[in-house]
């Protein structure tokens, strides 16, 4: 499964979305609180963080990161400091301008550290980035050093910088799922009317039929504004619709896309935001999302 087939399926199919944006959505349900100490009273770092965090929305950008590093195999949030040397290691005094967070769809890793002496051993060291302004087609690619960059992947199994994406043990289901609604509608576009059947009536077994003629005044009656069919000779039967509901089908796989990724079902379908789900599976949802926050929010993103 491709960067761009992962991408495409979130872009295009709600319930892929939704797969990509549950655990970030439950997890920053309220935003996180930084303070030095106990005391109610606001310290300098305290009053300093909040008017950072204002000024350059840093928990939106986090937020979009976490989505958006789940896409593909992970995302990254783009610093622009004011020496715009992007492809040169950061240095001290510069000041931040800017936030962007991307996924691996507009991002690729060009060189990982090579050197088992060193603490970054296996890490990116640079990277190139796809910059669109989003109003024409034109993007800039940037090479970016990877002291510019917060990398963030989730769910890294053999590898330090690259994670699962968050589609992949349900892809399957989410092209099952697109095959039900895309059928879905062709089956009640084609089977709500099915068409016509004609009908010579009987003792006319040898007559002939003008084809031509009966095809213009079908093409006439379903295309056009006339209300009626001149048969001669001819007896016209509606065919039966063949209508099925596809919700057992879909709910089947639903189903099966909550359980693989351990979510209550009315929670992933937002049913009053899971108030309606049972008290343990609220509570193992809830015990879930603290270890979430606390093992991968606080700890690779905050």
């Amino acid at each position: 499964i491709t960067t761009e087939m992962y991408q495409n399926t979130y872009n295009r199919i709600g319930l892929g979305r939704r797969v990509v944006e549950i655990l970030p959505a439950e997890s920053w349900a309220s935003s996180p609180k930084v303070s030095e100490t106990a005391d109610v009273q606001e310290t300098p770092f305290e009053e300093t963080w909040e008017h950072f965090q204002t000024k350059y929305m840093v928990w939106f950008h986090l937020n979009r990161l976490d989505v958006l590093s789940g896409i593909g195999r992970f995302g990254i949030l783009l610093m622009g400091f004011s020496d715009g040397k992007w492809d040169r290691p950061l240095p001290r005094g510069v000041g931040l301008l800017y936030l962007r967070a991307l996924g691996e769809y507009y991002t690729t890793i060009l060189k990982v550290e090579q050197d088992p002496s060193s603490p970054r051993f296996g890490r990116p060291t640079m990277y190139s980035v796809k910059m669109e302004n989003g109003v024409d087609s034109s993007a800039k690619t940037l090479r970016v050093h990877w002291s510019r960059v917060l990398h963030v992947a989730e769910d890294c199994e053999n590898s330090l910088i690259y994670g699962t994406p968050r589609m992949q043990p349900v892809f399957d289901r989410l092209m099952d799922a697109k095959k039900i609604l895309a059928g879905s509608g062709e089956m009640f576009w084609r089977g709500g009317f099915p068409g016509l059947s004609f009908e010579l009536m009987p003792g006319l077994a040898d007559a002939e039929i003008d084809k031509t003629a009966l095809k213009d005044e079908i093409e006439n009656y379903q295309n056009g504004m006339q209300r009626y069919l001149t048969t001669v000779g001819l007896t016209a039967k509606s065919l039966a619709p063949q209508v099925a509901d596809p919700t057992a089908n879909y709910e089947t796989i639903l189903r099966d896309i909550t359980i693989t990724l351990g979510v209550p079902m009315r929670i992933f379908l937002g049913a009053e935001q899971g108030k309606l789900a049972s008290s343990q599976d609220s509570k193992a949802w809830s015990s879930r999302l603290r270890r979430r926050q606390n093992n991968h929010v606080s700890s690779f993103l905050i």
